[in-house]
Order: C-alpha cells, then sequence, then structure tokens
C-alpha cells in the first residue's frame, strides 16, 4: 500500500518540526551557558510544536473540516513528540539514567534501605563500575581483552561512537 499525499505532508511535518527542535535546541544550549537544558528543551519543543501546528493548519484548512484538520493535526504531533521522546532519551538520558538506577539498586540492597554516604562509596566506587561495564561490555561481544589490552570488537557500538560524537559536536557538548 502507497502512502498518499496526505501522508506524506503528516510525516514531512512532523519531522521538520523535529529537525526545527533540534536545530533550536542545540542552538540555545551553544549560545547560552545560562540557558538550562531543560528550559532549552522546553522552549525547542515547544517552538517545534507550534510549527507543526502552523504548517500543517496553512496547507490544509481550506481542504479539510476541523474534525479531519484535527486528526492529521494529532498523528503529525504524536510522530514529532516520539522522535523527540527518542531522542531525549538516547543523548541526554542513558548516562545520567544508568547513575540514578545504580544509586538506588545499592540503597535498595541495604537492609535499612537507608545509608551514609561513606557506605555507598564503600558498595558503589569507581573501581566497581568500572570492573562492572568493562565486563557487560566483554559480554555483549564489544570489547576483547588480550591479557594486557582492551580492544573494541563491535562496528556497531564505533558507528553509535560515531554518531554519539556528531550529536555533541552538534549541540556543543565537549567529545
Amino acid at each position: 500500500m502507497m502512502p498518499n499525499g496526505l501522508d506524506l505532508l503528516t510525516v514531512g511535518v512532523a519531522i521538520l518540526s523535529y529537525l526545527i527542535f533540534l536545530f533550536t535546541h542545540g542552538l540555545l544550549l551553544r549560545s547560552s551557558e545560562s540557558f538550562p537544558a531543560s528550559r532549552a528543551i522546553l522552549f525547542s519543543l515547544v517552538l517545534g510544536l507550534a510549527i507543526n501546528t502552523l504548517l500543517l493548519y496553512l496547507r490544509l484548512r481550506d481542504d479539510f473540516a476541523f474534525s479531519q484538520l484535527f486528526l492529521i493535526f494529532f498523528a503529525s504531533t504524536i510522530i514529532y513528540i516520539l522522535l523527540i521522546f527518542h531522542y531525549l532519551v538516547w543523548v541526554f538520558g542513558m548516562g545520567e539514567a544508568a547513575i540514578r538506577i545504580r544509586l538506588l539498586r545499592e540503597l535498595e540492597r541495604t537492609e535499612t534501605k537507608f545509608a551514609t554516604l561513606a557506605e555507598i562509596k564503600k558498595n558503589y566506587n569507581a573501581q566497581k563500575i568500572l570492573n562492572s561495564r568493562l565486563e557487560r561490555l566483554m559480554g555483549a561481544g564489544h570489547l576483547t581483552f588480550d591479557g594486557k589490552f582492551y580492544h573494541l570488537k563491535s562496528k556497531i557500538l564505533l558507528i553509535q561512537i560515531g554518531v554519539e560524537r556528531f550529536f555533541k559536536k552538534l549541540l556543543g557538548i565537549p567529545v
């Protein structure tokens, strides 16, 4: 089944709005250190949503009834939001979530469900984190260890590193 012009317009406007979100977000993060990341995300999200709405309205206002226009807008907005959700989870959320989850697991393992900073540091320190991550990477086949050096083995990991570097440079985040 071939997509029709309306399908392509709906998806195309969502993608264009997403690209505007990326551009605006990157510009805000690079241009002002006083502009927090959360505000940059919110401002970029709202701007993209406004552009999504405006473009669809201007293009389709004469051709469709309000109820039809609303459904087209809704579909385009859902696509736009899912693209942003993927971006935020992939670029911003992974590292932060891993740290939070690990800390919560460490607290959950204690009998009392609370601990002092010294107790947390005893079980959650740089060496244990490094060993755990290296074991996971080797277990997943991303790294090998020859007794002296760790070697990248996974081409997929190299591609992910390249994409991550691209986005960090685009956003002005030090690589």
